[in-house]
């Protein structure tokens, strides 16, 4: 009867009568959904904390490529004997090995638990095998960095795991356009007690869509500054075998977007791969990184864009060229310390490296329908804008020549966007949670 139903729906999705159902039922389940999170958050006021034992910290981890964004916050807990900090492993859901993830931080020396209980096989997004009980450890708090209920068993998504505890987000990436903000999931969000933004535009657009329970106090949004820095400046004076090729002074890294949506930002791969190699080729004494996001190839083989032997030709180029190289390395911070310049399309790492203080050419994509935030025009405003090849090739040129006008003006919009002390996120977030366990 329900596929029936559906595909019914989906013969007569365009009538009029039909989307007005429809858009009343989806308002009314938003209401209710809105209404039961809001008084689990609304309890939490009225729960007495136990000041006699350590405040329990969970952190939920699914992609090692992201820890970089909250390892500062646990090896802080982890020294500071007020915080009882674990570390669940959940399984990446686009990685079929479903070990990988808890195999990275054993390896890696971490004490972290296994979701994975029994023999299997497990699968995130369909909730396939046991799980570990989150339950079990009691935790006070339980930190996600990817805000995609979708992407996890039922188990450990928001709504249930808002039933036992508090649960904080430290997004793992920037939103940069208006389009990808709004598109942070809804439903997850609902069952956030706190929101730790990456940015104070962030807070604001959190804080207003949930008005009126951030008005209460039961739900907060907060901008204490930004974790990942805090690795990154560790990493300053790390030595990268990203750069094992490379013989020249002048380094310049290349990441373009893995998709050419032109809706949410798009992606120049196709106008700029050729011309880099060539560029490579013109300029021996500059040596070119190529880091495409790990999404790209992949993605151009299943949209046709690219088939794998065009993939395999192309890759073999880059590595067959003296002073061009592909990066296979997942960290890539001591990366960007290393490097002269950054030549990218929209990208959550601008933010990263801008930080560092080295200049960018960002390159705009032709029909672009996204539209920028305000604080990433501010960053904008102090980059090398490039429309074309000629843009891109003026500007390398023209920084490896030592001419960087921009360099002062950047150096003070860092201190405007993101303060002088970029490497204190984490002490703040922590003793954030100490204030609030000691409410009531």
């Amino acid at each position: 009867m329900l596929q029936r139903l559906k595909a019914f729906y989906r013969a007569h999705k365009n009538a009029w009568l039909l989307r007005t159902i429809y858009a009343a039922y989806a308002k009314t389940l938003r209401f209710c959904q809105n209404t039961v999170s809001a008084i689990r958050l609304l309890r939490w006021k009225f729960i007495q904390n136990d000041t006699g034992r350590p405040i329990r910290v969970c952190f939920l981890q699914q992609d090692p490529n992201c820890w970089n964004k909250s390892k500062a916050l646990y090896d802080l807990m982890l020294k500071d004997d007020r915080f009882a900090v674990s570390l669940l492993c959940v399984p990446d859901p686009y990685d079929t090995d479903t070990g990988s993830t808890y195999r990275f931080f054993a390896d890696n020396g971490y004490d972290a638990i296994d979701a994975r209980v029994g023999d299997g096989p497990w699968s995130t997004m369909d909730s396939r095998g046991d799980w570990f009980d989150l339950q079990s450890i009691q935790p006070d708090y339980v930190f996600y960095q990817q805000p995609y209920d979708a992407y996890l068993p039922k188990a450990y998504q928001s709504r249930a795991v808002s039933k036992h505890a508090k649960i904080c987000l430290t997004p793992y990436g920037f939103a940069l356009t208006k389009e990808l903000m709004e598109c942070m999931e809804y439903d997850f969000l609902q069952s956030v007690y706190c929101l730790y933004t990456v940015s104070e535009t962030e807070r604001h657009f959190n804080a207003k869509r949930f008005a009126l329970s951030h008005k209460l106090g039961i739900r907060h949004s907060k901008y204490l500054g930004t974790l990942v820095f805090t690795d990154l400046f560790r990493h300053k004076n790390e030595v990268s075998p990203s750069w094992d090729f490379s013989e020249n002074c002048f380094r310049a890294i290349w990441t373009p977007r893995w998709t050419t949506d032109p809706k949410i930002g798009g992606s120049n791969f196709f106008r700029y791969k050729d011309f880099l190699l060539d560029y490579a080729r013109e300029n021996p004494i500059t040596d070119i990184l190529f880091r495409p996001h790990p999404m790209a190839f992949p993605n151009f083989i299943r949209t046709g864009q690219m088939t794998q032997q065009e993939v395999d030709a192309y890759i073999g180029q880059i590595e067959a060229s003296a002073n061009t190289a592909l990066d296979h390395q997942k960290r890539y911070d001591a990366t960007f310390w290393q490097s002269s310049v950054l030549v990218t399309d929209i990208s959550a790492i601008i933010i990263e490296y801008f930080v560092t203080g080295k200049p960018i050419i960002f390159c705009e994509t032709e029909g672009r329908s996204c539209t920028y935030l305000d604080f990433f025009q501010k960053i904008l405003s102090v980059c090398y804008i490039a429309q074309d090849q000629n843009g891109v090739r003026r500007y390398l040129k023209q920084l490896q020549a030592g001419d960087d006008p921009l360099q002062e003006a950047r150096i003070t919009m860092i201190r405007e966007l993101f303060g002088a002390d970029l490497t204190s996120t984490a002490n703040a977030i922590a003793e954030d949670l100490l204030r609030d366990s000691l409410k009531q």
